[in-house]
């Protein structure tokens, strides 16, 4: 008969194996339902208040490291709100 811990380490490696062999499936799944819900659900027209600020690599470099300085921040949003 099986010592307790030899079941335990069964029982273990199979739902490891599960684990593995399922994750993939129903991440699929989960990802298929939240396409699904957006598909239904349609557009939904965008909040123009909302700005996105690209910073690149160049820029990064030439006013320093993370976090910037907030009058960068403030320079660029007054750039596009006062146009």
């Amino acid at each position: 008969m099986f010592q307790r811990r030899e079941v335990y380490t069964l029982l273990l490696i199979a739902v490891a194996v599960l684990h593995f062999i399922l994750s993939k499936p129903i991440t699929n799944l989960d990802k298929g339902f939240s396409d699904l819900q957006f598909e239904l659900r349609g557009q939904v027209e965008t909040d123009s208040s909302i700005v996105t600020l690209y910073i690149d690599n160049a820029i990064m470099d030439s006013l320093g490291r993370v976090p910037l300085k907030w009058i960068y921040y403030a320079r660029n949003f007054s750039r596009i709100w006062y146009k």
